[in-house]
Order: C-alpha cells, then sequence, then structure tokens
C-alpha cells in the first residue's frame, strides 16, 4: 500500500474528497448538533417533569407513553455500530410529534436535528410496530364481546341489540401518481377512506382503511372481507335473543347511516322527505341517530387530537394506510389507560348535535334496495322504541329529559 492509500485508508468518511474537491460529510453540520440542540435533547426531559405540556405536546399522558415505548422498544430499538443510534425514546418522540401535529418530514428534521429522510423512516418503523398491540387493545370481535358491547349500548344510549356504530371517514391525502380521479371524492379533495366500526365506549371494534375516496360507504362497506364474513355467516354474531318485556325476538345489528344498505344485520333510518314524518318514526330516527353518535364523535375525537389527519398527508396510500392504523391503536390505548376527556367529548356532541336531524334528510339509494326481512326487522325495532322501549330517559348530553 503506498503513502496516498494509506491516507485514504486513514482519513475518515466524513472528510473524504470527492470530484472537484468539494467535501461530502456523513451527518451535515446542524444534524451533527442533534444532541446539543435537537428538540428531544433540550425538550423531553422538561416535558416530563409537566404533565399536562407533554400531553399537549404528545397527546398523550407520560404514563401512557412509557406504556407504549416498553412495548415497542424491542422492534425499533438499534445497535451502535461506529456511530451512535437514535434511542427509541427519541423515535417514539418523533413519531407521536409527527401524528400529533402534521409536521412535514423537512420542518422535523430542523427541529430535531435528524435528515429529513431519516425521519421519514423513524415514523414508518415505529408505526409497523403497532402490531404487538393489536390483541390487546383491538383483537377481532368475538360473540361475548360483541353481547358486551350491545348490553353498553342498550344501557348508555338505549337502542337493544346493537353491537356496533359504523361509518366512513375521509383521510386527505395528496394525489397518488397515475390515478387519474379514484382518490378525488365528493367533497372535491383526494383521500382515502377510513371505515370503522364502533362500540359504545368509543373504542374502535374493526377499521378498514385504503377504499379510493370517490367511493361511497355503501360501496366502501361491501367490498372488505367485513361483508363478505357477515354475509357467509362467519362473523360472530350473537345469537337472536327475545327482547326483555316483549315477545319479539330480535337479532343483534349494525347502526349505520343513509349511505348504507339497510340489511337483517345492518339499520338505518327511515328515509325523510318534505312531508311530515308519523311520530313513530321520528321516535325510531332520532334513538338511531343518538346511538350513532359513539362512531361521530370517536372521529372528532381522532381529528381533534391526531392532527395530521387535519392536513393533506404528503406520503403514498399504502404509507397513509400505516400511519391511520396507528392512530387508530393509539385511540383505544389512550381510552384504555386515560379514559374519555369529559371536555373534548362534550365540545365534540355539542357539534354533533345539529347532525342528527342531518343524518335522517337524505333520501334513499337506489343501490341500498333492501330485502323484505330488513324492512320487517326495522319496523319490529321500531315498534319496540314507540312501546316497551319508549320510557323516558335522560340525554347524555343535554340532559333533558326524552320520550
Amino acid at each position: 500500500m503506498d503513502d496516498d492509500e494509506l491516507l485514504l485508508f486513514k482519513t475518515p468518511l466524513s472528510h473524504i474528497l470527492f470530484l472537484d474537491g468539494e467535501k461530502s460529510e456523513w451527518v451535515n453540520s446542524i444534524f451533527q448538533e442533534r444532541e446539543e440542540h435537537g428538540e428531544f435533547h433540550t425538550l423531553f426531559p422538561r416535558l416530563l417533569e409537566q404533565e399536562n405540556k407533554c400531553f399537549e405536546y404528545f397527546r398523550m399522558q407520560v404514563d401512557t407513553f412509557w406504556y407504549i415505548l416498553d412495548e415497542i422498544r424491542p422492534y425499533i430499538e438499534k445497535q451502535s455500530n461506529f456511530r451512535k443510534c437514535i434511542s427509541p425514546e427519541e423515535r417514539l418522540s418523533v413519531t407521536l410529534r409527527f401524528l400529533s401535529t402534521g409536521m412535514g418530514f423537512r420542518s422535523l428534521a430542523f427541529s430535531y436535528r435528524i435528515a429529513h429522510n431519516t425521519i421519514a423512516g423513524i415514523i414508518y418503523e415505529t408505526c409497523d410496530a403497532r402490531e404487538c398491540f393489536s390483541e390487546k387493545h383491538m383483537p377481532f370481535p368475538t360473540a361475548e364481546l360483541l353481547e358486551k358491547s350491545a348490553k353498553n349500548y342498550e344501557q348508555l344510549w338505549h337502542f337493544p341489540n346493537c353491537v356496533a356504530c359504523i361509518d366512513g371517514k375521509h383521510v386527505r391525502i395528496k394525489c397518488p401518481k397515475k390515478t387519474g380521479s379514484k382518490h378525488f371524492n365528493y367533497n372535491g379533495f383526494f383521500s382515502v377512506v377510513l371505515q370503522a366500526m364502533v362500540d359504545a365506549q368509543y373504542k374502535f371494534l374493526i377499521v378498514d382503511v385504503g377504499a379510493y375516496g370517490r367511493q361511497g360507504d355503501s360501496s366502501v362497506f361491501s367490498e372488505p372481507n367485513l361483508f363478505q364474513q357477515i354475509e357467509t355467516g362467519s362473523f360472530p354474531f350473537p345469537q337472536p335473543r327475545q327482547i326483555t318485556g316483549t315477545t319479539m325476538t330480535l337479532p343483534y345489528v349494525i347502526l349505520g347511516d343513509q349511505g348504507y344498505p339497510l340489511k337483517e344485520y345492518l339499520m338505518r333510518s327511515y328515509p325523510t322527505g318534505q312531508e311530515e314524518l308519523p311520530r313513530e318514526i321520528e321516535i325510531y330516527n332520532y334513538r338511531l341517530s343518538r346511538a350513532r353518535r359513539t362512531v361521530e364523535c370517536v372521529f372528532g375525537i381522532l381529528v381533534s387530537k391526531w392532527r395530521c389527519l387535519k392536513t393533506e398527508l404528503q406520503v403514498e396510500p399504502h404509507h397513509v394506510d400505516k400511519l391511520v392504523m396507528t392512530i387508530y391503536l393509539l385511540h383505544n390505548i389512550g381510552i384504555a389507560i386515560e379514559g374519555i376527556n369529559e371536555g373534548t367529548l362534550q365540545k365534540i356532541n355539542s357539534a354533533n348535535t345539529a347532525k342528527i336531524a342531518r343524518s335522517t334528510s337524505r333520501g334513499p339509494r337506489c343501490f341500498n334496495r333492501a330485502g323484505r326481512d330488513a324492512y320487517c326487522i326495522r319496523d319490529q325495532f321500531k315498534t319496540y322504541l314507540n312501546t316497551v322501549g319508549a320510557t323516558d330517559f335522560q340525554d347524555n348530553e343535554t340532559g333533558a329529559y326524552v320520550h
């Protein structure tokens, strides 16, 4: 080995000379100051001392942060070799900050003093680690779990045999390449559809994300495995039961709005027009729409807490799926550990009150034609809610007593 080769061999990678004599740095000088001036190293220790500020920053309590970190640490921890790796604490911090604000990768790069492409990799890898929570915080529903959810709906929302409420939400994204108008929705922006089933305690039971934005609720519902499982009888609905105080035996059902088809297992409101509806239909529509507040509130909580959902996500659709699925698991984890923030819930309920009238005002869709059995089951629910189930109760949000 001659002298020039020996000199090159001993020269650090950060000082190797390339074309035109320009020096190429292994790490930009700005990012080399990460441990001195990076947001995590300067702010994180202070956040741990003030729980309210930690919640504002991460959108979760300190205990929840450590709980999540303990579970995913084996999946995101890297082994240091010739340079020090980014710690699991900092990786989780970057991910939560992105989900809670929707800041761009380049903005986060200057805050945390980490290159933007490294930021992206950290976020995607941390989101992949969510799988370790699925079994505990969102297992696939069993008959026992659905029956428990139905009891909660009857106790809290006064609608019998309801195992869940279903609805869809559009997640705004940048226009993917070579997709034409597939992701362009009726609201005038590009999106993918998040469709979710929610229990009476504001937790996700089943989530499907990734459908094209131009598809309606009925079209999205008819595509995924959930629909196929229900249609083939493999979805674990509890056995129909006799309603207390009556001779009626009714099946367990899901509640949806007018965008969904009326099925034997999926109830929606009666269509409304310009003419005044009979009182018994108005009561049924109100009670169904009132129970459906749970899914409306869940979407409201998601957007108010994880504000990346308020922005146009500048990532590819398959990464959008990854981010959104992480958010719904974080939502379930937050409720399990922290409970529901009553102040936030009250604001969202107030905003959703006007939606009750609007949700029953849309006319029927031609592709949502139902079978005779589905009409009969809806009529039986209507009869129950206007007879035995028509006792006065106090509205959970307004405090008023409603018949």
